[in-house]
């Protein structure tokens, strides 16, 4: 992850707006305990900001999440038909992760992966179970992909 330390705030709001969203609801909160008079309700702008941020991390932790359960379907199942469909999916969410990239949300998701690994390897299990009523899915307990190999393999069933 790149460091935020000496950026201006607009390069901040630019490159990592997650960071941007933490550092403007510190700064709002440190505003409001110096006293600062204003009609101003700065500890509702500061959570809303926050929010801000916090909603951009969920969005990018549930399109991690379907990659996994997509890559993981491309591994287990058994059936060919739905893998060309599972693969464009895969395809659709990286392209759209793409569009949130900051170092803050990359180091929120290489700290969480395996927390994300394990969501989607359940429900994996669930949906397979469900599609594939006669085989029972052998579904890997640990994630067998890096974030790297995740968001940018060319290859759905890479490496």
């Amino acid at each position: 992850a790149g460091s935020t330390f000496g950026m201006t705030t607009t390069e901040l709001y630019e490159q990592d707006f997650v960071a941007w969203t933490e550092k403007q609801a510190r700064e709002l909160r440190e505003l409001r305990a110096n006293c600062w008079n204003s009609p101003l309700d700065l500890e509702h702008l500061a959570e809303e900001i926050e929010e801000l941020g916090r909603s951009q991390r969920h969005a990018c932790d549930s399109l991690l999440e379907q990659i996994i359960i997509h890559l993981r379907k491309l591994r287990c199942a058994k059936a060919e038909a739905p893998r060309a469909h599972w693969a464009n999916e895969i395809d659709q969410f990286r392209n759209e992760l793409h569009r949130r990239p900051t170092a803050t949300i990359r180091q929120h998701l290489e700290t969480n992966l395996d927390s994300h690994d394990q969501t989607a390897a359940s429900l994996t299990t669930r949906s397979l179970t469900r599609e594939e009523p006669d085989s029972k899915p052998d579904i890997p307990r640990a994630c067998p992909w890096t974030l790297d190999d995740i968001l940018e393999s060319d290859d759905p069933l890479a490496p």
